[in-house]
């Protein structure tokens, strides 16, 4: 019975559960599928059998990339914070230093370590993923001085570095970054210590002993007020001195140099020359990751988004405002959320504010995330100037159930064409948005923030500290607030999400022979937008050859499909105005003379004047083709065959093939 039951559970534990992709490409013997709801991506080329992927996650134990991020090109993009499992939000995992497990290269030797080949190794030992890349640094037997490695790196905000090290004679080392030190012991289960001669302000730091290896994983947080523009590893004669010598044999193996902005995602990504990021996925408030995030370039025009404190770069009109900056946990997870207050006086009108500049008569959306603090209610007001005549609008918020008030103009007949919105973040939390036009020739737009008493009123009366709390005020062009964009001095530019895949890695035609035909299929979460967003887009290289499904900045989907074989294009709208937030499906078949879109519900259009294409299709852009979506791309299923009209439908309306 015993072993019955044994058997039994082994065989349940041992049973492969599908992944999505392998799911959404069904029986097909040719075809890619993605499933970014649980990082899978699954390539069946029966031609070229090196193609051939199946992977899920988002590294492996030896921190390369995995599932789809394994296979897709992403292009020059920089470190983005979307909503994670936890319900806060961090960056994506990502790691600024490169190369990571090759000190040889780009990272200097200083003081008295032996140079690689003449004394430190590259490769030396088995690193803690068991592959044999960690590198063994010696120290000379020359007169004590300062010795370490050196490697530049820039990176704002809180920072984190971390790299695995291995006494090979010498137990002490140190890290320096922003001008801030600490040391750690690698003997017993490992400690850290100050070390005489580096301040340690604000730092915090930690050891973890693996005994499995003998390996120690040391890490340290330099924090925001700290500018870090290199990272030494330092080893040590002791902790009184900032000196090492030794006797030409003793040394440290390090492997897995990790830096990145927090609060992150920790996985590993190795670097080999460049830095490294894993994709934007996003989780909602009921922590179900629903996608990633594909989002065009956006800058934050406030240069103190990170830390509203009145004197630096904030200001107030109110006499007694106050501020309690770190008093409450933010949206971030950190203890970083700014408390904005009256203590006594009438509020009138209870606000901080930094001026930006735009082009003029821009449109511009800024946003606050609020959360109650003694006052139920949160505004943000925005005024245009700075070449025309002043324009003024403001917007409030109920705390208690994210209700967004009426937006009120102030001045000259407000902002044109205004509008405000908000989205739960969970734990209290709302971001508020308000957009509007700044006026003719204005090329300047303040912004205000505070808490007040009531719905669609700036007033309320001082009460000891009850006030709002505030994190990540945003100001930026465009109708819609994107991902936040925290800022330490300056204003800072998130880049464009360029994720794409090569059709030569993927058994699909090029579309140039009449016989050619593929389907498309891809399920997104339809949105707002600022502009044009391209759903799915394959290309030859420009705007003339291309199959291109976008969804409009009202929700409403077109398709780009070629017209002659020399290439021209035509642009048919297909299907009505989706609801914002509701989850959509397209699928497309691509033929001569027999184009077709089916989309969610169910409704079909058919073009029969597409042609071939008069280039060669060479890339697949997942969310992006002229401009990035700007939404949330669930799923794509890419067959190197046409389906029937019936088959199409069901594949829009169920996200399955039949």
């Amino acid at each position: 019975m015993y072993m019955g039951i044994r058997k039994l559970k082994h065989a349940l534990s041992s049973r492969k559960i599908l992944s999505g992709a392998r799911k959404l490409l069904g029986r097909e013997a040719n075809g890619l599928s993605l499933d970014f709801t649980d990082k899978s991506i699954k390539i069946l080329d029966t031609t070229t059998p090196s193609n051939n992927i199946e992977s899920s996650g988002s590294a492996d134990s030896a921190g390369n990339l995995a599932g789809p991020g394994s296979k897709l090109t992403y292009a020059s993009p920089s470190p983005k914070m979307t909503l994670g499992p936890s319900g806060t939000y961090r960056y994506w995992a990502h790691n600024y230093v490169y190369p990571s497990e090759d000190f040889s290269t780009s990272w200097s030797l200083v003081g008295n370590f032996l140079a690689f080949g003449a004394g430190s190794t590259v490769n030396a030992t088995t690193a803690p993923d068991g592959t044999t890349t960690a590198d063994l640094l010696v120290v000379d037997s020359t007169a004590a001085t300062a010795t370490y490695v050196n490697r530049t790196v820039t990176i704002t905000g809180e920072v984190t570095l971390s790299v695995y090290a291995k006494p090979s004679g010498y137990t002490k080392i140190a890290f320096v970054a922003g001008g801030l030190g600490y040391g750690f012991d690698l003997t017993s289960t490992g400690s850290t210590s100050a070390v005489t001669g580096f301040s340690n302000t604000g730092l915090t730091v930690s050891i973890y002993f693996d005994s499995g290896t003998g390996w120690y994983l040391c890490q340290m947080v330099v924090p925001s007020t700290s500018s870090v523009t290199s990272w030494r590893i330092y080893a040590l004669d002791s902790f009184s001195a900032t000196t090492a010598s030794g006797n030409d044999v003793d040394g440290i193996y390090l492997w897995g140099a990790h830096g990145y902005k927090s609060p992150a995602d920790t996985t590993y990504l190795k670097t080999t020359d460049a830095t490294r990021y894993d994709l934007p996925y996003e989780w909602d408030t009921s922590n179900v990751l629903q996608g990633i995030r594909v989002e065009p370039a956006a800058t934050n025009g406030l240069p103190y988004s990170a830390s509203i404190a009145i004197g630096t770069g904030w200001s107030t009109t109110a006499s007694a405002m106050s501020y309690t900056l770190n008093a409450a946990t933010s949206p971030s997870g950190l203890t970083n959320a700014t408390l904005l207050y009256q203590a006594s006086g009438s509020i009138g009108d209870t606000y901080d504010f930094s001026d930006t500049s735009y082009t003029a008569a821009s449109t511009v959306t800024a946003s606050c995330y609020f959360k109650a603090a003694g006052k139920d209610y949160a505004y943000i007001q925005v005024n245009g100037s700075n070449g025309g005549t002043l324009t003024a609008s403001f917007v409030t918020i109920d705390l208690t159930t994210g209700t967004v008030g009426t937006v009120t103009a102030l001045a000259n007949g407000g902002l044109p064409s205004a509008s405000a919105t908000s989205s739960d973040v969970g734990n209290g939390w709302y971001r508020l948005s308000l957009t509007g036009g700044l006026g003719t020739s204005n090329t300047s737009a303040a912004l205000y923030i505070g808490g007040c008493d009531a719905q669609n009123s700036r007033n309320g009366t001082a009460s000891g500290t009850d006030g709002v709390y505030v994190w990540c005020p945003q100001a930026e062009s465009g109708t819609v607030a994107t991902s936040p964009i925290l800022t330490y001095g300056a204003t800072a530019t998130r880049a464009e999400d360029n994720i794409s895949l090569a059709l030569s890695s993927t058994p699909i035609p090029n579309m140039t022979s009449a016989s050619d035909e593929m389907t498309l299929m891809a399920e997104y979460i339809s949105q707002n937008l600022s502009a044009t967003g391209y759903i799915l887009q394959i290309d030859s290289g420009g705007s003339t050859n291309r199959i291109a499904y976008i969804q409009n900045a009202s929700r409403t989907p077109s398709l780009f499909t070629s017209t002659t074989d020399a290439g021209g294009q035509t642009a048919s709208a297909v299907g009505t105005q989706h609801t914002d937030g509701a989850t959509v499906r397209f699928a497309i078949r691509a033929a001569e003379d027999d184009y077709a879109v089916s989309y969610s519900d169910s409704t079909q259009d058919t073009d029969t004047t597409a042609d071939v294409m008069g280039a060669a299709l060479t890339t697949v852009y997942i969310g992006r083709g002229t401009d990035a979506a700007g939404l949330v791309l669930r799923k794509v299923l890419i067959l190197p065959r046409g389906l029937t009209d019936g088959d199409l439908e069901t594949v829009a309306d169920t996200g399955e093939l039949p």
